[in-house]
């Protein structure tokens, strides 16, 4: 078989084959613009919580720590409200948590039906969502809980609210905390939305593995689809010995347009699956040659440590009154001392230091990210960059500190300049990830997302110029099965007539 004969053979066989799922994807990522994957913000998680009160907090910190054992590793300390009581939170890096309620020193067990159920009323409330709430059931997980940052909360409670938005939330066995919450309106979207273009299916998603490859292949053979059928349509066509009439194809209606759209579009038909197949890092090529957990716990000054947090917390009872709007106090470490953070729906504020005294603590600090290394920068951010910007699903505060080092990946830190937490690290390789992977596929470029509509109408033009494109491929694959549907039963019809005359 000649070359150019299995190059046509290829694109024709493989668009047949992938010509639905490129009409769904452009679709489905139209939708996805607008209405992303269900997710509590942290915005929204904040909002939700019941005002802290101190004045009712009753139990020393070291009551928790004489419960946390030897072996767990404490990596995140928060004091927050849970069913209008002031709780405890420890987590630990096996991803276990332990919850003390710090009124009594009760220790938090299992979330009951009839927890759950306060603890979404609750969550209404404060919320602006209602006040009913009723019980669904228990269950592993669904749709929209398939992420496997859930594991440590499963089995959730899964409870509606009876609102006109058919809220429905989910509740955490473990820490009896709101930890998804969904609408109607953005579960109906996502079905067509981010189910499709992920190829999300929660009978699939919950096989990590399976998922992935699942995903890598159907993005390879959409490549294979696109790439041949830019060679044919280039072979085919022809600016200067024009076809009949003057024409730059040879074909005509549907397939006129197919190639012709085909070509105009293919650059970015191309680098949407490339970049689609890149979410996915194939064979972990954009993996990091070294760990973080080292240079960020240097930073930190190792395992968190709890013991100057009561001493922290003791000036609060007399600023009570200054604080109504409180919502959580958390708790971390750099470079070894504690700093505690009061957060609120108008933002976080540093309780036990000055502006002053933080920056000079992180300025200090910094350089233990990468002692070896030469730190080539540190600089303040009021806006975001081209690789530290926030989405629906991914929030990032400002300001921030970015700091560069200079040594083998050129690592990127981003601190939070309010706080001193880490919020963020950065590579070349993850960097060069980004315009890959985030920068083809969102052409979520600063210049456009800071201009909107500029990017709303850009996204939206080419999506749609994807969505024709597919639509030309789907008809001219529905008549060439039709044709050769029937094709086959004449032929089928030929042999019986043959075998009946003998």
């Amino acid at each position: 078989m000649k070359f150019k004969r299995a190059l046509y053979l290829t694109h024709r066989w493989f668009g047949i084959l992938m010509c639905l799922v490129f009409f769904l994807w452009f679709a489905s990522g139209i939708v996805m613009m607008y209405v992303e994957y269900p997710m509590l913000t942290e915005q929204e998680r904040i909002r939700s919580l019941s005002p802290l009160e101190i004045d009712a907090i009753e139990i020393e910190v070291s009551a928790l720590e004489k419960r946390i054992k030897p072996e767990q590793r404490v990596i995140g300390f928060s004091i927050t409200s849970h069913l209008d009581r002031p709780v405890f939170h420890a987590q630990f890096g096996d991803g276990t948590t332990l919850v003390m309620f710090a009124d009594t020193g009760e220790t938090l067990g299992p979330t009951t039906e009839s927890s759950a159920v306060e603890a979404a009323r609750i969550f209404a409330r404060n919320s602006a969502l209602g006040a009913a709430a009723r019980y669904l059931e228990a269950l592993e997980m669904d749709q929209w809980t398939v992420y496997g940052g859930f594991s440590s909360h499963r089995p959730l409670h899964k409870v509606a609210l009876d609102n006109p938005n058919g809220t429905i939330v989910y509740v955490s066995t473990s820490t009896g905390q709101v930890v998804r919450d969904t609408h109607t309106w953005e579960r109906g979207w996502n079905w067509v939305g981010s189910t499709i273009h992920w190829i999300y299916p929660m009978q699939l998603r919950r096989f990590p593995d399976t998922w992935v490859n699942v995903v890598i292949v159907v993005s390879t053979l959409g490549i294979i689809a696109v790439t041949t059928g830019t060679v044919v349509g280039f072979l085919r066509l022809r600016t200067k010995r024009r076809y009949k009439g003057g024409a730059v194809t040879p074909y005509q209606g549907m397939q006129k347009w197919h190639h012709l759209l085909g070509l105009a579009f293919a650059l970015f038909v191309t680098t949407f699956l490339v970049s689609g197949l890149f979410s996915m890092n194939p064979f972990g090529i954009f993996d990091d040659s070294s760990s973080p957990q080292p240079q960020i716990s240097r930073y930190e000054g190792g395992t968190l440590q709890l013991s100057g947090l009561q001493d922290a917390l003791a000036p609060l009872r007399f600023l009570v009154g200054d604080m109504p709007g409180v919502k959580e106090l958390t708790w971390h470490q750099i470079n070894g001392s504690g700093v505690l953070v009061a957060h609120s729906i108008d933002g976080r504020s540093v309780i036990n230091m000055t502006p002053a005294e933080l920056l000079a603590r992180v300025t200090q600090s910094v350089p233990l990210f990468l002692p070896q290394e030469s730190l080539v920068q540190m600089e303040r951010l009021e806006q975001f960059d081209n690789y530290y910007y926030s989405t629906h699903n991914r929030y990032r505060p400002l300001p921030a500190f970015r700091v560069r080092f200079d040594d083998e990946e050129k690592t990127w830190y981003y601190i939070d300049a309010v706080t001193g937490e880490l919020l963020f690290r950065s590579t070349a390789t993850k960097r060069v990830e980004r315009w890959l992977y985030n920068g083809l596929h969102s052409l979520d470029f600063q210049v456009l997302l800071a201009n909107r509509p500029l990017w709303d109408i850009v996204v939206i033009i080419l999506s749609l110029a994807g969505v024709v494109l597919s639509y030309t491929s789907v008809a001219i694959a529905w008549r060439r099965l039709r044709r050769t549907r029937f094709s086959g039963v004449g032929v089928r019809k030929t042999l019986r007539a043959s075998r009946n005359q003998v």
